[in-house]
């Protein structure tokens, strides 16, 4: 009996969630960042480079190879949108100042969601848009950078907007890309949280 509840106290004290060591984001950024991508991402980069160069919108191929990389689950209602319909939202979209209605232009687009919807913005410009992730949201909470939803799941398009300016800000004071700001909190969040 006292073996069994030493290994299970000892298990106990396994188990327990690291402390989450930091208070600023850019020390935990100095700590996890790194700059890395997938094949993957890097051809869709080339795809949406080319589209947006030549015709200012993306085409409903692009849209759906996208849809391949952030969700499969979503592409079949994806594939449901008519191609003239792909290229007038992503056109107004691309050309749309405000973050808000531009994110609300794709939204329009069947299969797309707010974290679908950020991840195009991102192809359109990994500088200017990241991508919105509950895990990256919930680095954020911890470091006290928002409130309100601690699981970031089922943010709305003005969260949108403030996890992107929280990128920016961080992105432009590490001189690189939202895209490798958010790598380097969801490897924070894979190590502490997961």
């Amino acid at each position: 009996m006292e073996v069994r509840f030493l290994s299970g106290l000892l298990l106990f004290y396994l188990h327990l969630p690291m402390v989450f060591p930091y208070t600023h984001i850019d020390d935990l950024l100095c700590d996890f960042m790194t700059k890395e991508e997938d094949e993957h991402m890097q051809r869709i980069m080339l795809m949406v480079a080319a589209n947006l160069s030549a015709q200012q919108h993306l085409t409903l191929e692009t849209l759906i190879e996208i849809g391949y990389w952030k969700s499969p689950r979503l592409v079949p209602q994806i594939k449901k949108n008519e191609a003239a319909t792909v290229q007038k939202l992503t056109r107004l979209s691309y050309h749309e100042g405000d973050l808000v209605r531009k994110t609300e232009y794709l939204l329009q687009l069947q299969g797309i969601t707010l974290p679908m919807a950020s991840a195009i913005l991102m192809f359109y410009n990994p500088y200017q848009y990241g991508i919105m992730d509950t895990k990256v949201w919930q680095v954020l909470y911890q470091l006290g950078m928002v409130d309100g939803k601690a699981s970031g799941k089922s943010l709305k398009t003005n969260e949108f907007e403030l996890y992107t300016l929280l990128m920016q800000n961080s992105a432009k004071s590490h001189q690189t890309t939202l895209r490798e700001v958010e790598q380097g909190l969801l490897k924070a969040h894979a190590y502490y949280f997961e």
